[in-house]
Parts: C-alpha cells; sequence; structure tokens
C-alpha cells in the first residue's frame, strides 16, 4: 500500500520540476526563432499533464473501489486430506472455513455438487453444527470454523444416497463443494480422492438396502 502512495508523490514531484525549470517563461522564448521549441514544451507539457490527470482519476478510482469492498463478507474455504477409518469403511475429510474480513458471516448451507450430472444435495445434516442458531457465525476476521465429514454408509448418509438411487452408475467426478452464507454462494473444487471415497460407501449402501433401491421416478434432489 505504502509503495503506491509513495510512487504517485514522487510523480508530483517529478512533475513540479519539469514545470519549475523547464516550463519557466521568459521573454527570450518569445523570439520568433525558438517558436518551435516553445510549440515542442507545449505538447510535452500537455501530454504530462494530461498522464497526470489520467493517473490522479486511477488512484481515486482505485482507492474507491477498495473503499467499497471494506464492508463486502469474504471468507477462505480449505479441505483437508482424507483420513480412512481404522474401525470400518468410512473416510473424514475436514472442511475449514475462515473469515478474512471483520465482516459478519453466517455460513446458511453447505452442499455437494455434481456439474457434470447438475445435480446438488445438502449435506448440513451430516454436521453437528446447527445452521440455525449462532453455532456456523464467523465473528470477526481470523474466526475459524472446522466441518468434520464422515462419509460412510449409515443411515446418516440414507437422505442423500436415497435421492441418487435412480442413478446407481453415478460416478461422482469432478466433485465440488458450495457454502452458501445470507450473502453469497462459494464454490470450490473437492479433492480427486473424494470421488472413489463417496462412490464406494453410495455402492454399499445399495448392498445393504436393496429394498430401497427401487424406482423413484418421482423424488426430487433437494
Amino acid at each position: 500500500m505504502f509503495w503506491k502512495y509513495a510512487a504517485v508523490i514522487s510523480l508530483c514531484i517529478i512533475m513540479f520540476l519539469m514545470g519549475f525549470f523547464l516550463g519557466g517563461f521568459q521573454f527570450t522564448w518569445a523570439d520568433k526563432g525558438h517558436s518551435e521549441v516553445v510549440a515542442f514544451w507545449s505538447m510535452l507539457g500537455g501530454w504530462v499533464s494530461g498522464i497526470a490527470t489520467l493517473a490522479a482519476v486511477i488512484v481515486s478510482m482505485w482507492m474507491a473501489f477498495h473503499a467499497s469492498q471494506a464492508d463486502i463478507e469474504k471468507i477462505e474455504i480449505t479441505t483437508s486430506g482424507i483420513d480412512k477409518s481404522p474401525f470400518g469403511e468410512s473416510y473424514t475429510m475436514n472442511i475449514g472455513i475462515t473469515n478474512l474480513k471483520n465482516v459478519k458471516v453466517k455460513v446458511t448451507d453447505i452442499s455437494l455438487y455434481l456439474p457434470d450430472e447438475s445435480l446438488s444435495f445438502t449435506i448440513n445434516h451430516l454436521f453437528k453444527l446447527r445452521f440455525n442458531d449462532g453455532s456456523a457465525v464467523l465473528k470477526e476476521k481470523g474466526d475459524h470454523i472446522n466441518f468434520p465429514l464422515v462419509i460412510e454408509s449409515s443411515a446418516s448418509w440414507a437422505a442423500v444416497f436415497i435421492t441418487l438411487r435412480n442413478r446407481p452408475d453415478l460416478k461422482f467426478e469432478n466433485l465440488k463443494l458450495k457454502v452458501f452464507t445470507l450473502f453469497k454462494i462459494y464454490e470450490i473444487d473437492l479433492p480427486e480422492a473424494l470421488t472413489p471415497c463417496l462412490r464406494g460407501r453410495f455402492e454399499a449402501w445399495g448392498r445393504q438396502n436393496p429394498h430401497l433401491m427401487g424406482d423413484t421416478s418421482d423424488d426430487e434432489i433437494f
């Protein structure tokens, strides 16, 4: 930030010195023999003045833009590696959300998104935090919340897998994560290693619950 202000101040000083030493009017310049030189310096002065005006406009617009962004929320979303449980076929991936500004951010929904299939399904119920209270609120810059996502073929995933049972060949490729706040929607790519984990748990759930794998043509993705 400081170097930008220093550059503007330095440009102003250079312009002043050029005007003082080169642009000062002297009666000797009124001689007709100096008409071309006077015209040259007049043209140069016009260009310098125009460049300075443009620089001032750019700086003012840049400062106005940053001032307008000061009260707009911004978060960082990260994901950890995928750890396999030693006690069974389940996997855990941590989703971290960090507030990057001193603006209150309330997380309202976290969803998995399959762009190739145009499928989106909420996974709020898989986290212990309740999104309708203050548990998922980042109040100031630096606040951080971890959302541990446990991927397994248990009843907790049944609501998700039931919405996908009409697609037994679903490959779960190009997985994305969507985080919804009160004012924005953030989207990031998920690790490729998550694809076989999720597909494997979906297939295992289907084998464990064959009675739930019937026709569901009337079901809707939520």
